[in-house]
């Protein structure tokens, strides 16, 4: 919970810029609406922020690294924007791109079309994260893996017949 209370709290002065956005009244960007937990990740959707604003909130994000090791940030799939590119997903790729070329240890990932999960810390980064499914995913192809040198050798010495 600590890891969303420090977003939000960091993530006010955004709240301020978005109340100046031309569409506010009908897509209103708050904290309490659009920073919060997806499972065990903080989040911090960027839906209905200008490309300044979500910059800066992506590097307010990037100043603080979760305690959790990952965050979340959505950027929509970009039905709000006029061209091609959904300008927000060019803008968090980009910001998320500068910070992981400058710390070694740092990396991101997209997770689906229109989110982003950075990884500050993959020793704390739940595996839902990280992408990996740990070692419960190695032994399940592992016992596949032997089931099938089962069915073929016993196929071929004729064991079920």
């Amino acid at each position: 919970m600590a890891d969303v209370d420090t977003y939000r709290r960091l993530l006010a002065p955004i709240e301020d810029e978005a109340r100046q956005q031309p569409w506010d009244r009908t897509r209103p960007w708050r904290v309490a609406t659009h920073v919060g937990w997806d499972g065990e990740l903080p989040i911090v959707d960027l839906h209905d922020l200008k490309a300044g604003p979500a910059k800066r909130a992506v590097r307010t994000v990037l100043e603080h690294p979760a305690k959790v090791g990952a965050v979340l940030l959505v950027t929509g799939r970009g039905r709000h924007t006029l061209g091609s590119t959904p300008i927000l997903k060019k803008v968090v790729e980009k910001e998320l791109r500068r910070a992981c070329t400058r710390e070694a240890d740092w990396s991101f990932r997209p997770q689906g079309a229109a989110r982003w999960v950075w990884i500050s810390d993959r020793a704390r980064a739940p595996s839902a994260a990280t992408g990996g499914g740990g070692l419960g995913i190695l032994w399940w192809f592992l016992l596949l893996f032997l089931l099938f040198i089962v069915v073929v050798v016993g196929n071929w010495a004729g064991w079920g017949s």
